[in-house]
Order: structure tokens, then sequence, then C-alpha cells
């Protein structure tokens, strides 16, 4: 087939699907304007399942969940859908050509997860409610499919795992620009800090653990080599944006956990000895065991004794 041809069946194609559009519009049935939206998923799927895996993660940080649907069925939209769509591709393409890299299989993490997975396809037989034994199984298999199985395929080319970690990071970004905007008109109160990122997460718990999570990674990425001086203004205002609602997020746990990863960077700077670090937790164990008991009684007390 030429090339004027094929521009020839393109035009055909093209203004035979305007038509259609406009013929469904008139009639009033929109669910049309989806269908472009949904080849196109289809054909990442078919053809670029790469592009696929990344198109979800920079849905992930700007899904919505919805926890009431009929049945008791949770889904997080529109994520789960697809990444339920990218296991059965990429099962039906594995089984149909055989293109997996079977080194994968053997190693010790994957057995594990073999084993996690059959314990918990055993247990559906003994459970008390079933269907939402199976319901936790499928669940569990499309995010391990997608996460583990493609991710390890995709992630072969290095550029990938770079691309993967700003496709989420970015979305992220926008979600803690948001919550904060939202947590501003609240005065920045302890209590409405609780929900404000919803329905992007469903608590600040969640939130401020993914925050902890990329936050030492955009640091990392901020002392990169050859870096232009605009991508060094982009990741800076990403740094800001993150450090406030990382801050303003309330959860605690995410705040220590930075700090410790600050010491555990610190002592690879420095270039610590294990043995050293070795004897730095067993000492700080041996203190908290021996004075376990006056801690105790110094949090037990009152705040204003404390204070005094």
């Amino acid at each position: 087939m030429t090339q004027a041809q094929i521009n020839s069946w393109l035009y055909w194609i093209g203004g035979a699907f305007v038509a259609l559009l406009g013929l469904f519009i008139w009639l009033e049935q929109f669910w049309i304007v989806v269908l472009p939206i949904v080849l196109a998923i289809v054909a990442l799927a078919l053809f670029k399942l790469d592009w696929l895996f990344m198109l979800i993660t920079i849905l992930t940080p700007l899904s919505i969940a919805f926890e009431e649907l009929p049945g008791g069925f949770g889904l997080s939209l529109p994520t789960e859908p697809l990444i339920f769509g990218l296991m059965l591709v990429f099962l039906i393409r594995v089984f149909y050509d055989g293109h997996f890299d079977h080194r994968v299989l053997k190693h010790p993490l994957t057995i594990a997860i073999f084993m996690n997975l059959a314990w918990v396809f055993i247990t559906i037989f003994s459970s008390e409610e079933p269907i939402v034994s199976v319901k936790f199984f499928a669940s569990r298999l499309w995010y391990i499919v997608g996460f583990f199985f493609i991710a390890t395929q995709v992630f072969q080319n290095p550029n990938n795992i770079r691309k993967f970690l700003w496709f989420y990071i970015v979305p992220l970004t926008l979600v803690g620009i948001y919550t904060v905007a939202v947590h501003a008109t609240h005065q920045f109160a302890e209590k409405p800090a609780h929900w404000v990122m919803q329905p992007f997460f469903k608590d600040h718990t969640s939130y401020g653990a993914i925050l902890a999570m990329y936050y030492p990674i955009v640091w990392a990425y901020m002392w990169s080599k050859n870096l232009t001086l605009t991508t060094k203004i982009v990741i800076s205002v990403i740094i800001l944006a993150l450090t406030l609602a990382l801050i303003f997020s309330y959860t605690r746990a995410a705040w220590v956990s930075l700090v410790g990863a600050l010491g555990i960077m610190t002592l690879l700077i420095m270039r610590v000895r294990w043995w050293i670090v070795a004897l730095l937790i067993v000492s700080s164990a041996g203190a908290y065991v021996a004075f376990e008991d006056q801690l105790m009684m110094k949090l037990e007390k009152k705040p204003s004794r404390l204070v005094r």
C-alpha cells in the first residue's frame, strides 16, 4: 500500500469517526466521547506495554478510591481497571510468544512472592467470607503482576527507572500543592490535616508515608551532575512543594523516618564501618532496656509537669 493510499484510508476513517461522534452527541449518547481514550489505551496495551505501565504510574497519585460500591467492592479509578487490563495483556503475550526473562522466576524474592500467593489462595477455602478472600487474592495478583513482573522487564532499561520515578513524583507534587491549598483554607489546623488530601489519599498516614518515600529521591536528583539551570529550578520548586506538604501532613512517623534516612545517609557519606554502626545499635538497645522504666515514667507524666 502506497503512502497516498494510507493517507486516504486515514482521512476516510477520521471522517467517519467525526461523523459518528456528531451523530451520537446529537442523540445525547455522550459515552462516545470516551471511546477514543479507550481505543488509545487498548493500542498501548497491545503495542506499547511499557507506555501503558508509565501511564498507570502517572495516574496513580491522581486516582480516586471508591470504597462503597455495590457488593462491598472497593475500586481505585482509573488505575485499577488499567492494572487489571495490563495484567491480562501481559499474561496473554507471555503465553503466546514466551518473551520473558526466566531468570526472574528463579530469584529468591520471586519464590517468596509465589509462596505468599499460594498461601493466600489456600486460605480462600477456609475463609468465613470467601468472596472477600477472592477479591483480596485477585487484587494482590494484579498488583504483583503489574508492579513486579512487568516492572522487572520495563526496568531492564535504566532510563525507564528514572522515568518511572519522575512520572510519579510530578503528579504527587500536584496533589501536595492541592492539599496544602485546601489546608490553608482551614488555617493549617491539625484536625483537617487528617482528610484534606482526599479524594486522592484516604488519610494523612498513607499520604505522609508516600511523601517521605519520594522526598529523599528528589533531593538526590538535586545533587546530580550536569543539571541545567532550568532543571535545578524545577527540582527546587518540587522540593519546596513536597517540604510544605510533608510538614503540614502532621504525620510524625514520616518525619521520624526522614530523620532516620538522614542519619543513614550521613553514615554512608562518612563511610562509617559496619561494626561501629552495629556497636551503636547494640549500645542504644542496651541503654533503652536499662532505663526503660525511667523513660516510661517520664512519658506517662502530665504535659504540664514535663514543661516545668
